[in-house]
């Protein structure tokens, strides 16, 4: 009896170590809506999906890498509802439940006129939640399926990663910035962009010299913004002063960017009846610039431009500073075609220890620089002109 207790308990363990399987006892359901909004993996999003929906089954050409979990981010709605997400490689009939699974209501579907609002309540999947584990992939390049299990036990099969890897983790996975940004108001400029870019939006402004201008607006990404900065042309970068506000509105609809992401307090710039101002566009001269605009991570680490505006000052150009050429170089005085043969160095005491020739060690040179005169040549100058003059006085004695 013992060992059979013992044997029960190593059975119950050893399954419990094993993935939970399930096989597609149910039936499969053709109508469906979904969309997928974005992929996730080890905290990161690699690529947003923006145009990924429909009611029939999506192949994933893209290679995707991950080294710990894999996640999608997206809605699946039908009649019945969902429990759960279920994965499957390279075509198998063995089906793993996702880990940490919690699915959510999407309560933007209905006013979007998505059918089977009965399975609303239960439509949402989001980052982090129903992760497809590494552990679960066999090999390099292989096919992953994804269907959703019902509360009726049927089931959805709506997805396929066609290039799966998975990799070492310190090999690590490219980070890549995703956002959606808007300019709400923007005073005296035009705005040129659609709500809700991906990618910079855009504006033209004309202002008279002196003037700057104003600007409300929001940018929520999938690292967060803590900070708006901005730079003119290729300059240095500016701090947008506030004030930043949260922006529910925006989170509403963009539930991919979440704030543990970081888009909090600093999704919105500027409120209505206070925005923000660029102080140092004043100080531009006349003429054509490109001003950039740009968010900041949650970390503060990465820079990501939202606006790109183009920017027209009426007034006089900026002087440009004069240079002042430098004076020419004189030509220098022509080498002499012989070598100068230098008088025999005078020995004397100073002059250092001798070398093993009996040579002796560096002395002055006996030649001075052309256009002075040593203490050498004025030396010499006084001798002659004193033994001249005793050599007068000696004939003249001579004489008398």
């Amino acid at each position: 009896m013992k060992k059979i207790l013992i044997l029960m308990i190593a059975l119950a363990v050893a399954l419990a170590a094993v993935p939970v399987l399930s096989f597609a006892e149910g039936e499969e359901i053709f109508e469906f809506r979904y969309a997928m909004e974005y992929v996730y993996a080890d905290g990161r999003m690699v690529t947003r999906c923006d145009n990924v929906n429909g009611d029939t089954a999506y192949t994933f050409t893209d290679e995707i890498v991950f080294s710990e979990w894999l996640s999608l981010g997206g809605w699946m709605a039908n009649e019945e509802g969902i429990k759960k997400l279920q994965f499957s490689v390279d075509g198998g009939e063995t089906w793993q439940d996702t880990d940490n699974p919690n699915l959510f209501y999407r309560g933007d579907l209905a006013p979007a006129g998505i059918p089977y609002q009965n399975g609303h309540k239960t439509a949402g999947f989001g980052p982090g939640k129903n992760t497809i584990p590494a552990s679960g992939i066999t090999e390099d390049h292989c096919s992953v399926l994804v269907r959703a299990l019902t509360l009726n036990d049927n089931y959805v099969i709506f997805w396929e990663f066609a290039d799966v890897t998975v990799v070492a983790s310190e090999e690590g996975v490219d980070d890549v910035v995703y956002y959606n940004t808007y300019i709400d108001d923007l005073t005296r400029g035009t705005i040129r962009n659609p709500r809700g870019v991906s990618e910079p939006a855009e504006a033209m402004v004309e202002l008279k010299q002196g003037q700057t201008f104003s600007m409300r607006g929001w940018a929520a990404s999938s690292v967060g913004i803590s900070n708006v900065v901005y730079q003119i042309d290729d300059g240095e970068f500016y701090d947008v002063v506030g004030p930043f506000v949260s922006r529910p509105d925006v989170m509403d609809q963009y539930p991919i960017y979440t704030a543990e992401q970081g888009n909090t307090n600093h999704v919105g710039f500027g409120k209505p009846g206070d925005f923000v101002e660029l102080q140092e566009v004043a100080k531009l001269g006349g003429g054509f610039y490109d001003v950039h605009i740009y968010g900041v991570s949650a970390d503060g680490n990465i820079k990501y431009e939202i606006i790109t505006i183009e920017l027209y000052v009426e007034g006089e150009p900026t002087p440009t500073p004069e240079v002042t050429e430098p004076p020419a170089a004189t030509e220098p005085p022509e080498e002499p075609t012989e070598e100068p043969v230098a008088e025999e160095p005078t020995k004397s005491p100073d002059d250092g220890d001798s070398g093993d020739d009996g040579s002796t060690g560096p002395s002055e040179p006996t030649e001075k620089p052309a256009g002075k005169k040593g203490c050498g040549s004025a030396l010499g100058l006084g001798s002659i002109f004193a033994v001249t003059v005793l050599a007068a006085l000696f004939i003249k004695r001579k004489e008398h």
